[in-house]
């Protein structure tokens, strides 16, 4: 028999954080257009009028063209719909991580309370500050004011090549697949007139590729609705004389949608979109431990170890283990360079003066967070190590670590502490213990790997433009 055995059948996905929540879908989520669709009707619509452009000529486009005039008309009810969708998707969303949150609040500053971090406190509001005025400028009016169409023609740019203008620069020839390209780029600016400064984030995207780069400065804490700016946008097309009508007319809204999601996403100035709720306040309560005195040596790893296992328990009480895990995983699957948006990172460099280089490190092969070379010695490690004990031993290994605590009487090495822990509790000696814990933690995120992936990778997949693949 192995060590220990997780059966397949109790990794459970919840995958509430940007699916369903309280019966309301979210408009990020992939692999639901039809339903999309039907959804939109019941939405606002937003008005405004779209200045249709000739993307040759740089004046306004007079032919009279099915796929212009078609895509022309939704585009304003998609994007409409998109916002209102979104402003009532985050209502319920804000609602429930306010009142989420208090109730892990409440059980974590009692825990802690027992480990002797009396005073603990979480201010829920003042941690989702930003998300609340972000969602009260929804409500105020859209982020995005589309102003222009732009229209080229497949056949016109492969006869003249492009036009020496300010539409040509959002598109390019693509020499390895022998297609046309257009992007959109994005400035979004937050004006902080009480200070006098401003912060800008700047979008890029390749509309087909759903690949592009973002470049943001951080919001401060103590925001307010009107210092967001309108964002203004172009956004061309290709007609493409290869395809009937209706399929470009629904390649279009379709892909629309996509680069919508990635495009119009105020959240993201927050955080990238699956990291945008920590489980908990782990971090909050680390912090608080660094102010503290505590008879242990080595004091970094212990503050991250015990905040994050304290959090922990909490999480699996209130959740259950798959949640904490898929948590985790999540994380791990969807970590991409910091200037990433999309699907991909593009960094769009498309004329001589774009130098922009990509930032952080590139998404890691292995997708597991249990890596090999992983060691108790760090916080991770100590993390995935106790989380691992305590779903086996539960409150007993919680009493015998904060008797542990509260007996000690002169400073010690704290990791030579928690490994005396652990031997009492699992009955064997600590380093076979977290030798062996080690494998069947990465074997039993594996199983989450899998999953989370395979959504991925599903959500992820371009949309085929079915006329390029015909004889």
């Amino acid at each position: 028999m192995s060590f220990y055995t997780y059966s397949k059948a109790i990794v459970y996905f919840l995958l509430v954080s940007v699916t369903t929540l309280q019966g309301q879908r979210s408009p990020y989520e992939e692999g639901h257009d039809v339903e999309f669709f039907v959804m939109l009707d019941g939405f606002t619509k937003y008005g405004g009028d779209i200045k249709v452009i000739d993307g040759m000529t740089g004046e306004e486009y007079t032919k009279s063209n099915t796929v212009v005039s078609d895509f022309h008309y939704q585009m304003p009810q998609i994007l409409g719909g998109f916002h209102d969708m979104l402003l009532a998707y985050e209502s319920k969303t804000i609602a429930f991580h306010l009142k989420d949150g208090e109730e892990h609040a409440k059980q974590l500053i009692d825990l802690a309370a027992s480990f002797g971090i009396k005073g603990f406190k979480v201010d829920v509001m003042k941690k989702l500050n930003k998300e609340v005025t972000i969602y009260n400028r929804l409500r105020n009016k859209p982020f995005f004011h589309v102003d222009e169409l732009i229209v080229w023609d497949r056949d016109t740019l492969n006869r003249e090549g492009e036009p020496d203008n300010k539409y040509a620069e959002h598109i390019r020839f693509d020499e390895e697949d022998g297609e046309w390209h257009r992007r959109v780029k994005t400035h979004w600016e937050v004006d902080i007139k009480r200070w006098d400064y401003e912060v800008h984030k700047y979008q890029g995207l390749d509309l087909d590729t759903q690949k592009g780069f973002h470049e943001s400065g951080g919001l401060p804490g103590n925001m307010r609705t009107d210092y967001f700016n309108d964002v203004r946008l172009s956004y061309p097309i290709i007609l493409d004389s290869r395809a009937l009508p209706d399929d470009q007319v629904d390649y279009l809204r379709r892909s629309y949608i996509k680069n919508l999601r990635h495009l119009y996403d105020p959240y993201s100035w927050v955080s990238k979109r699956h990291e945008r709720f920590e489980l908990g306040f782990a971090s909050l309560l680390r912090q608080e431990m660094s102010l503290r005195s505590f008879k242990v040596k080595n004091r970094k790893w212990f503050d991250a170890v015990l905040a994050s296992f304290l959090n922990d328990i909490v999480s699996v009480n209130r959740y259950g283990h798959e949640r904490v895990y898929n948590d985790i995983v999540t994380r791990s699957v969807f970590r991409s360079y910091r200037n990433q948006l999309g699907v991909g990172l593009d960094l769009l460099n498309w004329e001589e003066s774009e130098l922009r280089e990509p930032k952080g490190n590139p998404p890691s092969e292995d997708a597991n967070p249990v890596w090999d070379g992983v060691r108790f010695n760090s916080s991770w490690g100590a993390r995935l190590i106790l989380l691992d004990l305590y779903l086996r031993k539960g409150d007993e290994l919680v009493d015998a670590l904060r008797v542990e605590l509260k007996a000690k009487k002169k400073k010690e090495d704290v990791v030579s502490m928690f490994k005396r822990v652990i031997t009492d509790v699992s009955g064997m000696p600590a380093n076979r213990y977290i030798e062996l814990a080690f494998v069947e933690q990465r074997n039993l995120m594996a199983l989450f790997v899998d999953k989370i992936q395979s959504e991925k990778q599903k959500a992820e997949a371009p949309l085929e433009r079915s006329w390029l693949h015909e004889n």
